[in-house]
């Protein structure tokens, strides 16, 4: 029950023992929602000591004994996000100490501000400032005025934005110490699994059941699919095999897959959509962060308990390349790559010559670019989409675009430049292949916003796209993208440790992403393999 209070214990006068855990003040327990908690219980001599109970009751409860592998052994698997082994080089020190204070800063300031409870303790709100904010306050906007106990629940908004939550895997993963995993990754998931994730009766056919759309106050409002944050819930199952997990899941993609591609629906699903075939509505999203979310989903499903989901991840990947992609060379002989987003309201595909403006840049490279990445090592590369296409082709090619990006006016080629957050762009002659001309910020023809807000990278989105450039700057091979990269690392490294912030919106984008990041550049040589084949 730590940090699920409130809650009481109670002898009653014919000597039953009485657990109050629902209890005043009370809990609000919102609309197809589920409150949580693991109990541990102790037959135990009379008066035992606080160290007995610590022992004996406690301890097992929040840190379980845990089968846990090495950190080169997780790492070499590749069934994990990357992340750094062993000590790292001075140019990135202050990956670790960054990552410790922001797990640490975290836990301390959500004792500090009073949010443990069974209605929000495991997930952050996504903003929630520096050590000296106080609690979530709704204002003028509190649906129960007369009370406060219950503002946190209201008035912040809870999910595991970014994928925040896996900095604490990867942190005891590369730690070997599972920690940071139960005190921080474990209630997060869970959280996410019983509470944020919509629960449904059996019969019940709505579309949204088993899935996360909504992640505002009350874990109902801001309801715009985008809350599906599911990669701390995906490494939890991993580690766990917790069954409720693929359970819950598997009701949220059946009604995803049949969305994303209409042929897939009922049991056992129809063919696989062709690489060429646009969505049912022009609201279908085939890439961009609901979609990708998703993708993790399928391919967690597709491993464990019904392999046909893993037709969908790459099948709707191959979509957005035959949709959604173009490569080409510029003026200069450059081979480039521009992802174009999907789902926008008029059905764009970019299948005609003419000229686009492309994704967010920090979208697509920590959501499609790392979807790909993992279909990369699940496939062994193997090409995919009309044309066919390898994976590490396109990474490397959008690679090329960002150190494209970093050179346009005002930028100055560093990570610490102006860098805008879309481009312009315009191909000729073959979608693959052709000619690429017209790229430009995606402010132009006008002048930069000043300020230029969401229109330029922040810093939380550069290195939310370190990864994505750190792994083209291996598969391109070329010394000038790697120094970006590198820049890109460090940079995020200085700006997380000077923002300091917790889990949440910005710990996310800070961090979310980096481990892979400094993991690449870390270790530029490749590790010696741990599995021989045929090692399963």
């Amino acid at each position: 029950m730590d940090h699920h209070e409130p809650q009481a214990l109670r002898v009653l006068g014919n000597g039953d023992v009485a657990l109050d855990w629902v209890d005043a003040p009370g809990i609000w327990v919102g609309s197809r929602q589920a409150v949580h908690a693991t109990l541990a219980v102790a037959a135990l001599p009379a008066t035992p000591t606080a160290g007995t109970l610590a022992r004996r009751l406690w301890a097992p409860l929040a840190h379980p004994l845990r089968l846990w592998a090495q950190p080169a052994q997780y790492a070499a698997s590749e069934a994990v996000p990357e992340f750094p082994v062993g000590p790292l080089p001075a140019a990135y020190a202050g990956f670790d100490a960054a990552a410790e204070r922001m797990l640490s800063g975290t836990r301390s300031r959500f004792d500090a501000l009073g949010l443990r409870g069974l209605m929000t303790s495991g997930l952050w709100p996504s903003d929630w400032g520096t050590p000296n904010d106080g609690p979530p306050d709704c204002g003028a906007n509190d649906p129960t005025p007369a009370d406060d106990w219950d503002d946190s629940y209201w008035c912040a908004s809870w999910t595991d934005y970014h994928n925040t939550g896996i900095l604490p895997v990867l942190s005891a993963l590369r730690a070997g110490d599972p920690a940071w995993f139960d005190a921080l990754a474990v209630p997060a998931a869970l959280r996410m699994l019983h509470t944020q994730i919509m629960q449904c009766a059996p019969a019940d056919p709505w579309f949204y059941c088993g899935q996360a759309p909504a992640g505002g106050g009350g874990y109902r409002a801001n309801f715009n699919s985008s809350h599906g944050y599911f990669d701390n819930l995906v490494l939890y199952h991993f580690l766990t095999g917790d069954p409720w997990v693929t359970e819950t899941l598997a009701r949220g993609a059946a009604s995803m897959r049949a969305y994303l591609c209409t042929s897939r629906a009922g049991a056992p699903p129809g063919p696989m959509c062709a690489p060429t075939a646009p969505g049912a509505d022009d609201y279908v999203q085939i890439n961009d962060r609901s979609a990708s979310q998703w993708y993790e989903v399928f391919r967690l499903l597709g491993q464990t308990v019904d392999a046909s989901y893993l037709d969908d991840w790459r099948g709707n990947i191959a979509r957005w390349l035959s949709l959604h992609w173009a490569q080409g060379t510029d003026a200069q002989g450059r081979r480039l790559g521009f992802i174009v987003q999907s789902g926008v309201g008029n059905g764009l595909s970019i299948l005609a010559p003419g000229a686009y403006t492309t994704s967010q840049v920090w979208m697509a490279s920590g959501y499609d670019f790392e979807q790909l990445a993992r279909l990369r090592v699940a496939t062994q590369d193997a090409p995919l989409g009309v044309p066919a296409l390898a994976p590490s082709m396109v990474m490397a090619d959008w690679g090329r675009t960002l150190a494209r990006t970093a050179t346009m006016a005002p930028g100055n080629g560093s990570a610490a430049g102006i860098w805008p957050n879309t481009l312009d762009f315009a191909w000729s002659g073959a979608r693959i292949g052709g000619a690429i001309s017209g790229l430009a910020p995606g402010w132009s023809p006008g002048p930069m916003p000043s300020p230029c807000f969401d229109a330029c990278l922040y810093d939380t989105g550069k290195s939310f796209t370190a990864a994505a450039l750190a792994r083209a700057s291996d598969l391109a091979d070329e010394p000038t993208l790697r120094a970006l990269a590198d820049d890109f690392a460090r940079h995020a490294i200085s700006r997380v440790a000077a923002a300091d912030p917790p889990l949440g919106k910005q710990g996310g984008l800070f961090m979310a992403r980096l481990p892979s990041a400094v993991a690449r550049l870390a270790h530029a040589a490749a590790p010696p393999a741990l599995f021989a084949d045929g090692f399963e």
